[in-house]
């Protein structure tokens, strides 16, 4: 736990998510009081019913301690309703019922309705076979249940998207739902057949080491690197409105999202930013012939306005790359995404 708490608290302190989904259990640990939360924070937490521990729920409800708007589901069914109902979150928080059923179907939920950019699952790579078991036997035993087959499993039908980690206790993982979301819609519009992926019951225990990795290796690589927090929580930027972000290689992305302007006759435009390890280094406001674009510097300072239009824009990719110096070569995608905002 110890080692979790760390990557949870490091991932907080970077990412500074304002909105969070807690989906959770009664006989299990309440991760919001491990976290720090420097911005105000809104606390919405679903808790499943374990089956055949029903009256022991009861009697154990946590409700004193719970942070803010608290749902108990009594079937799954109502769980996955909610869910499809929730708003816009900027993180959620995984540790659930460890029945195999209960943790796909939550999982395909977040992919199908949530709008989070990150997901981050408890229980995921447990340090002993024995605390696997397919329903609870003891409460002296941690049960991490089957939720390493469900991860597993997700892990091979989105590949590239999940991180595996093992700490020497129960593991846990970290999933980025916005490229998800990409791969799916590349597919739909590539028409590509999803791959098969390895059923469930065919998953063995020893599989999972060769999917997961060291907690240090990930905490370091990912983590202090920010190579995996790339972009600040949607909740930073209230008025940017339906944010798609598009992976351009570890720790760079761009954000298209649509824009609000109250100094122009186009009251409303696309936009188009680029993030480097979780900092917006460039951001492009596309209305028309006052179209122009802003540049930070390192230290935070604002370039100002400055203007740009679509035959000048080659040219000034390449003044921004000798001022911005990104670490790797991110013009093309850059160039494709501008084209598909004035083909709007």
């Amino acid at each position: 736990m110890e080692k979790f708490q760390k990557s949870l608290c490091l991932f907080f302190e970077q990412y500074q998510p304002q909105t969070i989904l807690y989906i959770g259990k009664v006989f299990g640990e309440y991760y919001p009081c491990l976290v720090p939360c420097k911005r105000p924070t809104k606390w919405t937490n679903l808790y499943l019913r374990e089956p055949r521990l029903r009256e022991q729920e009861d009697k154990a409800m946590p409700l004193k301690n719970i942070l803010g708007t608290f749902h108990m589901a009594d079937t799954l069914e109502e769980a996955l309703q909610r869910i499809s109902t929730y708003p816009s979150y900027d993180l959620v928080l995984m540790d659930t019922v460890h029945l195999l059923e209960y943790v796909e179907a939550v999982l395909d939920a977040l992919v199908q309705h949530s709008t989070a950019p990150y997901l981050i699952l408890h229980d995921a790579a447990p340090h002993h076979e024995q605390w696997t078991t397919p329903s609870r036997c003891s409460e002296k035993v941690p049960w991490c249940g089957e939720t390493y087959k469900a991860v597993n499993q997700f892990h091979e039908r989105y590949p590239g998207t999940t991180r595996i980690v093992r700490d020497g206790h129960a593991g846990y993982a970290f999933v980025r739902l916005w490229d998800i979301k990409q791969i799916k819609q590349i597919k739909e519009i590539k028409q590509i057949k999803t791959t098969s992926t390895p059923k469930p019951n065919r998953i063995s225990f020893s599989s999972l080491f060769e999917k997961s990795e060291d907690h240090e290796d990930f905490f370091h690589d990912a983590l202090e690197s920010r190579e995996w927090v790339d972009a600040p929580a949607p909740s930073h930027f209230p008025l940017r409105q339906h944010v798609q972000r598009i992976a351009v290689a570890r720790g760079v992305s761009f954000h298209v999202f649509w824009k609000d302007f109250t100094s122009t006759e186009d009251r409303r435009g696309p936009s188009l930013s680029l993030f480097v390890r979780g900092r917006e280094k460039l951001k492009f406001d596309f209305q028309g012939v006052h179209a122009h674009y802003h540049i930070t510097d390192d230290q935070g300072r604002d370039s100002g306005r400055l203007p740009f239009s679509s035959s000048t824009l080659s040219l000034q990719i390449q003044e921004m790359k000798t001022i911005l110096d990104p670490p790797v070569e991110w013009e093309d995608a850059f160039q494709d995404a501008c084209n598909k905002i004035w083909s709007f």
